[in-house]
């Protein structure tokens, strides 16, 4: 799940959900058509950017009309700008896809914040603590005694100094557990070294979760017995994988063992059912949003300056600081100083996880193999929307209307499209901050905005692997 929240005020005390999608499919290429009335990507975080789209349409409207000042815009010239106290929060339950999902199962953090308890280690009930393999490790207690999977998730060690949850299993090839390896072992301190050392280099371009190449790039040699014990330990420790495949231009994942599975800092394409995609990965998605504005090109036609994100927050169990940092970073490539990413605060919230997702399903069917739905929920309160979506069309069309407007969702190109001329038409003003008219395509006003479509080739000779897709499916009219 994934929605967009607005605030308002210096503290943020007014706040407002504007849009709330699930969804986790992605049609293939395909599949893809050329008439704008298909949904292509319908992961969560995208839809409910898309439905935030729609309600900036309705604001920019609301700003026109005379007399109105209840709107996010105030007028400025031939276009509107945002309203200083005013700011846009993303929040997903789950991880973007992607480069942001590729860390160490090691470095699992469920929580930033200090605990007022002054022992080093105690025990607690939080469903969060990830299950290890049950094919290749077995659980047990410190005592030596099997614990079913429901004792697992009650008994698991916090360490106070690391802020690291730490299951109580071992090895089937050893007697000790996680915390008396690390008794014995004074180098394999795994959680602070995720926690400070990935953190302050996040950004620079890694290599298969090696920690040998968590250092700038130019000088990754590392000097002592400790980081290199370090090393050796990363390189040998499992990694949560991401279903995203690198993009075809861009270099590939090893598919080694463990850590060496992946490559991070790679552009990804998110997977299909059998097919190839050709829709990125939300990590590289939203990393575009930091950079360029999550309203896209039609929209910057009619907004100044754009509209950023103040803030992102996850409420995964499973968060990694430094994987997100380094998601949302150009990833060591060269870039250029008239291209800034704006800074966005991150923030990790556990304490309460979403009741539907995946983690907390699986905790109540322990025995039963669990799927996502291929149903996506569309709401947007401001808007009167409240949707359902599959395989990128309305849900419950058949088959004979698959190519029609009933088989629309709301915030497919065609029906943005049709807002977007909506808008146009709504005021004199716009007309003439924007060139063309009625018979210009969906693909010349998206790159009619001079300002944006200078950035955004910016962004894309930065990351010049981006796959693009062909203007042909964008050379549709209302």
């Amino acid at each position: 799940m994934a929605c967009v929240v607005k605030t308002m005020g210096q503290v943020g005390q007014d706040i407002e959900v504007i849009s709330l999608a699930t969804g986790t499919k992605c049609i293939g290429e395909c599949h893809r058509v050329q008439t704008g009335r298909l949904l292509n990507d319908s992961h969560a975080e995208v839809l409910a950017r898309r439905l935030f789209m729609k309600y900036l349409y309705k604001e920019i409207r609301m700003a026109l009309d005379c007399h109105n000042t209840n709107s996010i815009f105030v007028l400025d010239g031939n276009k509107v700008r945002l309203k200083e106290d005013i700011q846009f929060h993303l929040l997903t339950t789950e991880i973007p896809c992607g480069d942001a999902s590729i860390f160490p199962k090691t470095s699992v953090v469920v929580s930033h914040k200090p605990s007022n308890n002054t022992d080093s280690k105690r025990e607690h009930t939080d469903e969060l603590c990830r299950q290890p393999d049950t094919n290749k490790r077995q659980r047990i207690d410190p005592k030596g005694r099997t614990l079913d999977n429901q004792q697992v998730m009650e008994k698991c060690i916090y360490d106070e100094k690391l802020h690291l949850q730490k299951p109580l299993w071992v090895d089937s090839k050893t007697t000790q557990s996680f915390d008396q390896q690390k008794q014995c072992d004074p180098d394999n301190d795994i959680g602070q070294l995720d926690l400070k050392q990935n953190h302050e280099n996040a950004g620079s371009g890694y290599k298969a979760c090696n920690v040998s190449n968590c250092a700038n790039t130019t000088n990754s040699s590392l000097t002592s017995k400790n980081e290199e014990s370090k090393s050796k330990i990363l390189q040998d420790a499992d990694i949560f994988r991401t279903g995203a495949k690198c993009v075809p231009s861009g270099r590939q994942d090893p598919l080694g063992e463990g850590g060496q599975y992946h490559t991070t800092g790679a552009l990804r394409i998110k997977p299909g059912r059998g097919f190839r995609t050709m829709s990125m990965s939300c990590s590289d998605k939203i990393l575009k949003w930091c950079t360029l504005g999550i309203q896209g090109g039609l929209l910057s036609n009619f907004i100044h300056d754009g509209i950023f994100l103040s803030s992102i927050i996850l409420t995964s169990p499973n968060f990694d600081e430094s994987a997100f940092s380094r998601a949302l970073s150009f990833r060591g490539r060269d870039s250029f100083e008239s291209l800034v990413m704006r800074k966005v605060d991150v923030l990790h919230v556990d304490e309460r996880p979403f009741a539907d997702g995946k983690e907390r399903v699986q905790q109540r069917c322990l025995n039963e193999k669990i799927t996502s739905s291929g149903v996506a929920i569309l709401w947007c309160g401001v808007c009167a929307i409240h949707s359902f979506s599959s395989n990128g069309r309305k849900h419950g069309i058949i088959k004979k209307h698959f190519n029609s407007d009933i088989a629309c969702t709301p915030i497919c190109k065609l029906k943005l499209f049709n807002d977007f001329h909506e808008t146009l038409n709504h005021s004199p003003l716009l007309e003439k901050s924007v060139d063309g008219g009625l018979g210009r395509t969906y693909h010349h006003f998206k790159h009619s905005s001079i300002g944006y479509e200078k950035q955004r080739e910016l962004f894309f000779k930065v990351f010049h692997d981006w796959t693009r897709k062909p203007s042909a499916h964008e050379q549709f009219t209302i």
